[in-house]
């Protein structure tokens, strides 16, 4: 799948791109969208303008109740419950950047693994009067191909100015100006609100925010790695400290420290195995449960944890390491002290001999 969408607020793209496309054989699906921001029961939500048929075919959700017909309205199923959208609802949507109304009711409940999942989708000729790209344009277009060099030369016939993604790269067709890859200008460009480079307010906006939210993940980050560490040093120190005579012992009657550093790191991975993964159930467990309530929610989206076996993995991995290189350190500095002083738990303090003492003697 592949998106098509408007270099810059003032080059929307025409909607006979969309009919040009489905003529292809070897197109197999097209939706042409638009993106508006409107505010429903007190709440921010994007609407997306959608050509129903096309739009299922890309997206590959699911109509959980309710139907689809010529006039609809369909309620992503994480909104509906978020903010108790029901089929039979009327809802006011009203103009993002131009003073209009659309009264519609809520006719069917849908449900994705995409953001559509908190959007709210009607028909494309209807979010003609609340967006500003005009009647017979939209913002983007997403298509499934089997060709991207095929869809890319055909694109490049029709000398429109837009910009082809594949989701990792995007490249600009028709065009020698510079596109701005920032999420705004991709879904939500208005002339009425851009600059002298044609940059959208909104994208300004969304780029800040998102920049102080960064901000604070980091914070969160860097204060949670602290606490981590700062525990595991205080658990393994008490627990290596609580092991000092045994320690003592075992220098006293000749171990080495290369073989009671080994044995103590078996220790202590048989203490941290379970502890780690345990760790991490938990973590998911509690990631799962914020995610089903929908307790984060970020510009009317509902933020999912992403789960990912390497990195659940690799925070495994990343905590045994800590606990066996910080318990080993511990243990380094404790057998430092004499075997004597490690089995009493008290420092001797040699007695002082002066020099005369020494030639007395």
């Amino acid at each position: 799948m592949y998106v098509i969408s408007q270099i810059t607020n003032d080059k929307s793209i025409p909607y006979e791109l969309a009919e040009d496309l489905r003529n292809q054989s070897w197109v197999d699906a097209v939706s042409p969208e638009t993106y508006a921001f409107c505010v429903v029961k007190g709440e921010p939500v994007v609407v997306r303008g959608i050509e129903s048929d096309g739009f299922l075919a890309i997206d590959q959700g699911t109509v959980i109740s309710g139907s689809v017909g010529d006039e609809f309205l369909l309620a992503g199923a994480r909104l509906s419950s978020r903010i108790d959208l029901n089929i039979g609802d009327r809802v006011l949507l009203t103009g993002s950047t131009q003073p209009t109304l659309e009264e519609m009711e809520v006719t069917a409940t849908y449900e994705s693994s995409g953001p559509s999942n908190d959007e709210i989708l009607i028909p494309l000729n209807r979010s003609w009067g609340i967006t500003p790209v005009g009647r017979g344009h939209v913002i983007a277009m997403r298509v499934r191909v089997d060709s991207y060099a095929t869809l890319k030369t055909f694109l490049n016939g029709t000398e429109i100015p837009l910009v082809l993604g594949d989701g990792t790269t995007s490249v600009v067709l028709n065009s020698e100006e510079r596109f701005d890859a920032r999420l705004a200008t991709l879904l939500f460009q208005h002339p009425e609100l851009g600059g002298e480079r044609g940059v959208a307010h909104t994208s300004l906006f969304v780029q800040q925010a998102g920049n102080s939210v960064q901000v604070v993940i980091w914070g969160f980050l860097v204060l949670n790695s602290s606490l981590i560490v700062l525990g595991i040093v205080a658990v393994l120190a008490k627990a290596v400290v609580e092991k000092r005579s045994d320690l003592g012992i075992l220098s006293a009657i000749g171990a080495t420290r290369l073989q009671i550093t080994r044995m103590l790191v078996i220790d202590l991975l048989v203490l941290a195995i379970p502890a780690v993964l345990a760790g991490v159930l938990l973590g998911y467990v509690l990631a799962s449960l914020l995610g089903a309530g929908d307790v984060i929610v970020l510009f009317g989206y509902a933020i999912l944890p992403p789960f990912n076996l390497l990195l659940l993995l690799e925070l495994a991995i990343v905590g045994l390491l800590l606990t066996v290189v910080l318990g080993t350190v511990i243990y380094h500095l404790i057998s430092r002290e004499k075997p004597l002083e490690m089995i009493s738990g008290t420092v001797t303090e040699e007695a002082r001999v002066t020099l005369e003492e020494v030639l007395s003697d």
